[in-house]
């Protein structure tokens, strides 16, 4: 017969083991927020960050010019038509339905920039430049900490006996 040390608390009828859920091992699983870290950093890059580098390198030296908004923004999901005079020409051409359009009203004068060569490649004057770079690297930035960071904890995991 076994004697539990003087202090030591016994038990005894023994316990089944208390199952865990499974969704709690699947959420906790790192491979989990790897997939998710991986997503965030792929579409970030893809859809926001790529178009506005593209957006900032094609036209940071283009050409300033004020246009005429002709839809409301609300009712534009396939961009923004705009009206303005490029060289003495009258182009219509398409700005991205995001928040920055958002601000402006149907027949707001909206300042643009374009390329000369290719006067129906606009953007937003505002929608160049450093800032909104670093501000749409945030999803991607968000992505990669969380791939490294299940990275990290998976190695913890395996290291750990």
């Amino acid at each position: 017969m076994y004697v539990a040390p003087v202090g030591e608390i016994t038990n005894s009828r023994a316990q089944p083991p208390v199952a865990r859920s499974n969704r709690r091992r699947v959420l906790g699983h790192p491979g989990v927020y790897f997939v998710i870290g991986m997503v965030f950093l792929a579409l970030g890059t893809w859809w926001f960050l790529v178009p506005t580098v593209r957006d900032t390198i094609d036209l940071a030296h283009g050409v300033r010019a004020v246009a005429i908004l002709r839809e409301e923004p609300a009712d534009c999901l396939e961009g923004c038509p705009v009206a303005f005079d490029a060289a003495g020409t009258s182009v219509v051409g398409r700005l991205p339905a995001h928040d920055l359009i958002k601000n402006f009203h149907e027949g707001s004068s909206v300042p643009i920039r374009y390329q000369p060569e290719h006067p129906q490649r606009i953007a937003l004057e505002a929608s160049i430049g450093l800032a909104p770079i670093i501000f749409t690297s945030i999803i991607p930035l968000l992505g990669l900490w969380m791939t490294v960071m299940s990275i990290r904890w998976w190695l913890r995991r395996v290291r750990t006996p």
